[in-house]
C-alpha cells in the first residue's frame, strides 16, 4: 500500500491519525525525484501524488501489473486554468491542455515505468474507489492480469464552483497492489446491496472520515476496524479486512 495526503505519508504517520494523534495539515509537494526533470516539470501536485505513490507499490510487483486508476475530478484544477484562458480570449497552451485529460496519471505512469499492458481510468461519482477496485477484481478474478494497482487520486474542485465538500483535504493518493484472494497476506473484501435492504442487516454507520470513502479504506488497513459502510447513490458498499496471522 502507499498513501499521501496532507503532511502524512508513512505507515506511522497513518496510524497515528486512524488514532487521533495526528490531524490532516499542510501542503507539502510529493516528493518525485524518481522522475526525469522535463516530466517532473509538466506534472500537477495531483498527478505528483498518484505517481509517487503507484511508484512505491510497483517496486513491490512481481509481474507487470494491470493499471487501474480511479478518480471523481481528475486533473479538474488546470482544466478551469485552461477555462479561463479561453474566457480571456487567450491561447491555449498545448502543453497544459496534453495533461489535462482525466487519464493523464495512468498516462504518465505508464510511459515511466515502461508498462505497456492494461491502463484505464475511471470516474464514477462518490463511488469511483469502489468501481476501481471492482475492476480490480473483475481482471485478477478472470486471469486477465496476475497483480493489478489500483491507484485512487482526487482533488476537490475549484472554490468557483461553489460545491465544497467538508473534511475533503487539499489532496489524496492511495495506491493497493492488489492479487487474487487465497494467495497469502491480507485480504481486502468489498460487497454490496440494494439500499432497501440495508436496514434488516444492522450494520455499524462509518465513523466521521476527513478524507471521503477512501479513509474509511484507511481504517480498515491500519486494523482500526474490521469493516465500514459508504452510501452509494443506489448501493450500500461494504469494505472488510481480515488481516493475516
Amino acid at each position: 500500500m502507499g498513501c499521501l495526503v496532507r503532511g502524512l505519508s508513512t505507515e506511522a504517520d497513518w496510524h497515528a491519525w486512524a488514532d487521533g494523534r495526528a490531524a490532516l495539515s499542510g501542503d507539502a509537494m510529493p516528493d518525485v525525484g524518481f522522475l526525469p526533470p522535463l516530466q517532473r516539470r509538466r506534472m500537477s501536485r495531483l498527478s505528483r501524488m498518484a505517481l509517487t505513490v503507484a511508484h512505491d507499490c510497483l517496486e513491490a510487483a512481481t509481474a507487470q501489473p494491470a493499471l487501474v486508476f480511479c478518480t471523481r475530478y481528475g486533473e479538474y484544477e488546470r482544466t478551469y486554468g485552461l477555462l479561463q484562458d479561453l474566457a480571456d480570449g487567450e491561447a491555449l497552451s498545448p502543453a497544459s491542455f496534453s495533461v489535462s485529460v482525466h487519464n493523464t496519471a495512468a498516462g504518465l505512469c505508464s510511459i515511466h515505468e515502461g508498462l505497456a499492458g492494461y491502463s484505464t481510468a475511471i470516474s464514477a461519482g462518490r463511488e469511483t474507489l469502489e468501481h476501481g477496485f471492482l475492476d480490480c477484481a473483475t481482471l485478477l478474478n478472470t486471469g486477465e492480469a496476475d497483480e493489478a494497482l489500483l491507484v485512487f487520486h482526487d482533488e476537490p474542485l475549484p472554490e468557483v464552483y461553489g460545491r465544497p465538500e467538508p473534511g475533503f483535504p487539499g489532496g489524496l493518493a492511495l495506491a493497493l497492489l492488489l492479487r487474487r484472494a487465497g494467495q497469502g497476506g491480507d485480504e481486502l473484501a468489498l460487497a454490496w446491496r440494494e439500499k432497501a435492504g440495508d436496514e434488516a442487516q444492522n450494520l455499524p454507520e462509518p465513523e466521521p472520515c476527513a478524507i471521503t470513502q477512501a479513509g474509511n479504506v484507511l481504517r480498515l488497513l491500519t486494523r482500526r476496524a474490521d469493516r465500514c459502510g459508504h452510501e452509494g447513490d443506489r448501493l450500500r458498499w461494504i469494505w472488510s479486512y481480515h488481516a493475516a496471522a
